[in-house]
């Protein structure tokens, strides 16, 4: 997926952080534009619409969770939006419920933006299309940020959106927030690294989608570290040619 042609609206009331984020999506092909409050944003969206949205949460006039209740209450073109904060005055919950797409602490690395980007941004049929069921050769770690289980289990299929995940135990809750670690059993290829959301779960023939019969979750991702991104579209691509 490129971002070649795409608009990015970039709020914050920093205006390092604007030049940054700036300069790295517009080195990808996007064309950008620039906003140090919500309310100015909300000019900016008056005129034209755009793909994608990074947007502070603390500045003045207007901060980034008022902003983003107002897009998402009037801009039909329903954009990709992410939020970036230095301190954490909105929990990952509470932001998830505005109906972002995903939240990076500051400081934050502008790539793993751009790759969620990117990511984010394919058709929903290349991004969840699953290129062929694992044969339980990938096994998944899992750590829950919201009550600090640990879960280990297979991988029983996996896409660029996320992967659903076999589970013999108790299993996390819808919406809670996952790092993982993804890897073949055999160790030939590096882990794929990262965090997700839970989006559905099946516990005991309880299913909160009509999906695989084993228990387990599907989990989306929301961020993969740089080599992961590469190591993924190793592994579609490798799954691809077993078909």
């Amino acid at each position: 997926m490129t971002l070649f042609g795409k608009h990015i609206l970039i709020v914050d009331d920093e205006p390092d952080i604007r030049q940054l984020l700036g300069e790295d999506f517009s080195e990808a092909g996007c064309t950008i534009r620039q906003a140090e409050n919500g309310a100015e944003a909300l000019r900016c969206l008056d005129n034209e619409s755009f793909d994608v949205i990074i947007s502070d949460i603390q500045m003045p006039q207007m901060s980034g969770v008022d902003f983003i209740k107002e897009v998402k209450r009037n801009d039909a073109s329903d954009p990709l939006i992410f939020l970036i904060s230095a301190t954490p005055d909105i929990s990952e919950d509470e932001a998830y419920e505005l109906g972002i797409s995903g939240l990076f602490p500051k400081p934050f690395d502008s790539f793993n933006i751009i790759q969620a980007s990117k990511r984010d941004l394919q058709p929903g049929r290349k991004r969840w299309h699953i290129p062929t069921r694992l044969r339980s050769n990938f096994k998944a770690r899992l750590f829950d940020k919201v009550t600090g289980e640990s879960y280990e289990g297979l991988v029983s299929n996996i896409s660029r959106g996320g992967f659903h995940v076999v589970l013999d135990r108790e299993i996390p809750e819808v919406d809670n927030s996952i790092l993982f670690s993804i890897s073949l059993i055999q160790n030939l290829h590096v882990p794929i690294v990262g965090e997700g959301i839970v989006r559905w779960r099946k516990d005991n023939g309880h299913l909160t989608i009509p999906l695989p019969k084993k228990n387990g979750c599907g989990i989306q991702f929301t961020a993969l570290q740089k080599q992961s991104e590469e190591t993924l579209e190793e592994v579609i691509s490798d799954l691809s040619r077993q078909k």
